[in-house]
């Protein structure tokens, strides 16, 4: 295991735009760090092989379906126009676990009882809720992916397991510190910050499927640095920094989870809960 410290960005970029060339492949077990934070932490082959197909065979099917919701993550559109959260290029990307926003059905209710839309509103994802004996068929995979989160970065974890203290338990994955996983299929994302997670954790991605294809290393372009994460690897990173995938090729199939806590989840009731603008709390 070696360390990789920088002290200052060596390139600007764009969010948005496709980064596909670094001069620094990362293949190999690494910590690197700007100044004294972590921009990742990276291990080798440390998720066991039942535990990543379980995982792999329970949500490839909803990792494909389409997803026109990504934000700058999908990339510009083919006009090069910017995109938004709710209109972005088509991608395979989609969450399970639990959520702090509702749906347009969810909406729709909640304005019909109340008369306005809660800001935060805590629900079961979709996949969750009607595929619930699947998904929990998984903690153990996401409870090891945790024990990972806090071993590696012990001051981080403790953040926010102090923050999940504050969330119902019902929607908290198992006993770990994740509200919340999106799973990426064969996705080539453009340049991007997260969003609408804890800000004071970290992202969690692993790396399901088969080695039958080429790139899809996860970068850091203002560091000119990437990773070469595959099946059982295990990459802790500060999402809050630009990062990207480059261009997937071949005909394999690469299914990326990505856990994390969403910012809101320690508002919620049993149910759902209050608007901002007035802190009232409501349980359906």
């Amino acid at each position: 295991m070696h360390e990789i410290h920088f002290d200052k960005k060596i390139k600007s970029v764009t969010q948005g735009q496709y980064v596909d060339k670094f001069s620094r492949i990362i293949t190999d077990d690494c910590d690197c760090y700007v100044g004294n934070k972590i921009l990742f932490k990276f291990r080798k082959s440390v998720l066991p092989k039942e535990l990543t197909d379980n995982a792999y065979n329970t949500f490839i099917h909803h990792a494909k379906k389409i997803n026109k919701q990504r934000g700058k993550a999908a990339g510009l559109h083919a006009d090069g126009r910017a995109v938004n959260s709710s209109s972005s290029r088509e991608t395979r990307s989609n969450i399970v676990g639990f959520f702090d926003k509702p749906t347009i059905q969810d909406k729709v209710k909640l304005k019909n009882l109340y008369g306005y839309v809660p800001s935060v509103y805590c629900r079961q994802t979709a996949f969750t809720r009607d595929n619930l004996n699947k998904f929990n068929s998984n903690i153990p995979f996401f409870e090891r992916i945790d024990r990972m989160y806090k071993a590696l970065a012990p001051e981080d974890y403790e953040r926010q397991r102090r923050q999940c203290m504050n969330v119902k338990p019902n929607f908290i994955i198992g006993s770990t510190t994740f509200s919340t996983v999106t799973c990426n299929y064969n996705w080539r994302t453009a340049c991007h910050v997260d969003s609408g997670d804890f800000k004071d954790g970290l992202g969690n991605l692993i790396i399901t499927g088969d080695d039958n294809y080429i790139g899809g290393y996860i970068g850091f372009p203002e560091w000119d640095i990437c990773i070469d994460a595959r099946c059982g690897d295990f990459l802790l990173m500060d999402v809050h920094q630009v990062h990207c995938n480059t261009l997937i090729e071949g005909d394999g199939n690469r299914l990326s989870f990505v856990c994390y806590l969403r910012q809101h989840m320690h508002h919620c009731n049993d149910e759902c809960l209050s608007d901002k603008r007035d802190n009232e709390r409501h349980s359906l």
